[in-house]
């Protein structure tokens, strides 16, 4: 009897008579769709050994969720700190697996906070091109936007269109940088607001020159996020900072891409342990789930 009726219920349901219970909200106080893609800083080494191994697994099944729920994510790889002299077989592979799952590819450089030559930066940019043929743009990292670079940051975005054509990706970072001239935005296709730790966000206010743009022109990077939360409080966690991004009023928040992680990169029991993005943090469910949900209003699809 009991088999008659679930399989008369799954009859009913099949037909519409009734709908399936609704999945549970991951983010009860998100209610409208907003788009809100991610960019991720992936300054992990592309090994085929672990763990390293599943962290680059993990961001391309990121990418196939991605694909199927319908927002984009940029993954900014980074072999030998933006500075490099041929082809690395490791780097070729895990970049063509990004390329052919659907994720823009962009390559790091430094700027040294304007104080680096600009025709170094722009060899760097040459050598993407050259033996990266599948990156599709450029992260500017440590830029100094201001109005005296002006002119050093045209000659990068030159340089990027020569590199990787007229579609190039350009991306810069300026972290505690306040943006003083307008015209960067027209330099950038996509401006980091906020690179810092997840305490300082509630007090920051969005940079004057970024509030009128376009909001898939900004980003947010969240990096020490609290970690010791259970998985049910970094999913509430992870939430309450999109929507802070995404569903304040524009003078507050403006972003279109974000990332969040646990990493902190200042672990006090290492002198070269600096890098807050050699891995996905403990919370990457979380920030995963949150970013189906607000372009969406459904949970990750499996």
């Amino acid at each position: 009897m009991t088999r008659w009726l679930g399989l008369l219920l799954s009859v009913v349901i099949a037909a519409g008579l009734v709908r399936p219970a609704e999945a549970a909200a991951v983010c009860p106080k998100i209610d409208i769709r907003r788009e809100l893609n991610i960019l991720i800083p992936a300054y992990i080494y592309p090994s085929v050994d672990e763990p390293y191994a599943s962290l680059w697994n993990r961001i391309l099944a990121d990418v196939a969720i991605a694909r199927k729920v319908g927002f984009k994510i940029v993954v900014v790889v980074n072999p030998n700190n933006g500075e490099f002299h041929g082809a690395n077989a490791d780097y070729t592979r895990i970049i063509d697996r990004l390329d052919a799952a659907g994720a823009s590819v962009i390559g790091y450089v430094h700027s040294g906070f304007g104080r680096r030559p600009v025709r170094g930066i722009v060899a760097d940019i040459e050598r993407y091109g050259r033996f990266y043929p599948k990156v599709r743009g450029v992260f500017v990292d440590e830029a100094q936007l201001d109005l005296f670079h002006i002119d050093d940051y045209t000659t990068l975005r030159r340089a990027a269109i020569r590199a990787f054509g007229g579609t190039a990706f350009v991306v810069a970072n300026a972290p505690g940088v306040q943006l003083t001239d307008p015209r960067h935005r027209e330099i950038f296709d996509l401006t980091i607001a906020f690179e810092d730790i997840e305490s300082h966000l509630a007090g920051f206010v969005q940079q004057r020159v970024v509030k009128d743009a376009e909001p898939n022109r900004i980003a947010y990077i969240v990096n020490a996020v609290a970690e010791n939360r259970t998985a049910a409080q970094q999913q509430v966690a992870a939430c309450e900072i999109a929507r802070s991004l995404r569903s304040s009023p524009r003078d507050r928040r403006n972003a279109g891409y974000w990332f969040l992680t646990t990493d902190r990169g200042d672990n006090p029991a290492s002198d070269t342990d600096n890098n807050a993005y050699d891995t996905l943090g403990t919370a990457h469910d979380a920030f995963l789930q949150a970013t189906c949900w607000i372009n969406s209003l459904q949970p990750c699809p499996h």
